[in-house]
């Protein structure tokens, strides 16, 4: 194609869009993260109206387009170029945005359980418990792989560390808010392992970004601040300890509790997390208002919180 040329002399082409799609990266999937949280804060609004719950299933299902198109995008690129695939996974800045990917299929499924289920009907339920326990074995073998990969054969430096590094394990961290969502509508024999496991990834996943912040904050102090195209990673260390909270905030585990009387010593082992969930209603009063619902038992029924 010929090029054209500018007034001040420099030259320019257009590229076809082929040529474009190669250079889709994993980053892309931010926009799904962004969209499909949008649409699970419309599902948990307190205070709602008529046409409410229809901007979120239209949000939803913008979501899940945009996630087939990003799919159809990056899986183009993969196929025109063989090793595209295992130079993005090895790529200093570039894989560890591949948690963006995984991300985006937990909101997904906080989005189906929120809009399809009421639909549906118990068989999704059982659908999502089988897709929460899957999903939860995927994110655990790619943060393995991925940080093996990164740390073990690429041995990148302490001054290069950014919170996007928080990626390959930030699935982890909305496993928390998701299994809150999901004991909603399970019957009792399975919203108590959801519970317990998804709490229990929560604290997996905060222990790793702890470590991670131990880094990224020897960075600042020894190498400054990080170069202006990898200065918007810098917001990924927000999410972690909000997602901690949020995930407190919405359990159920309390009323989960109460209708299972043989887990005594899982009561005692939430007094202490309990405390923290009565703080961060304190100090994050938008949270406290979310939850603001009655809070609701294993397969719907209500309970006072």
């Amino acid at each position: 194609m010929p090029s054209l040329g500018h007034s001040d002399g420099r030259q320019s082409s257009k590229l076809p869009i082929s040529k474009r799609l190669n250079h889709f990266t994993w980053s892309w999937f931010e926009c799904t993260m962004s969209t499909g949280a949008l649409a699970t804060l419309l599902a948990q609004q307190p205070y709602s109206f008529a046409g409410l719950n229809s901007i979120g299933t239209v949000l939803f299902l913008f979501n899940l387009l945009l996630f087939l198109l990003f799919c159809g995008c990056i899986t183009y690129r993969f196929t025109r170029n063989r090793k595209a695939l295992s130079r993005s996974l090895r790529h200093p800045h570039e894989s560890f945005y591949f948690g963006t990917f995984w991300v985006s299929i937990a909101l997904l499924l906080y989005c189906i359980d929120q809009y399809g289920v009421p639909a549906a009907g118990p068989w999704l339920t059982k659908v999502l418990e089988i897709a929460f326990w899957t999903y939860a074995g995927c994110v655990f073998i790619v943060a393995v792989f991925q940080y093996h990969v990164i740390f073990d054969e690429e041995k990148l430096s302490v001054s290069e560390a950014m919170p996007s590094w928080i990626l390959p394990m930030y699935p982890f961290l909305i496993l928390g808010p998701l299994a809150a969502v999901l004991v909603k509508n399970q019957p009792l024999t399975s919203a108590v392992p959801i519970m317990i496991g998804g709490l229990c990834f929560q604290g997996l996943g905060w222990c790793f970004a702890f470590i991670m912040y131990t880094l990224y904050v020897t960075r600042l102090m020894g190498s400054g601040i990080p170069e202006p195209s990898t200065k918007p990673g810098m917001y990924v260390a927000v999410g972690p300890a909000g997602k901690c909270s949020q995930t407190l905030q919405e359990s159920h585990l309390n009323n989960i509790l109460q209708h299972t009387p043989q887990t005594l010593w899982l009561r005692w082992a939430w007094k202490p997390l309990r405390s923290y969930q009565q703080i961060s209603s304190v100090c994050h009063p938008t949270q406290q208002a979310t939850s603001g619902k009655p809070s609701v038992s294993p397969q719907g029924s209500s309970s006072g919180s």
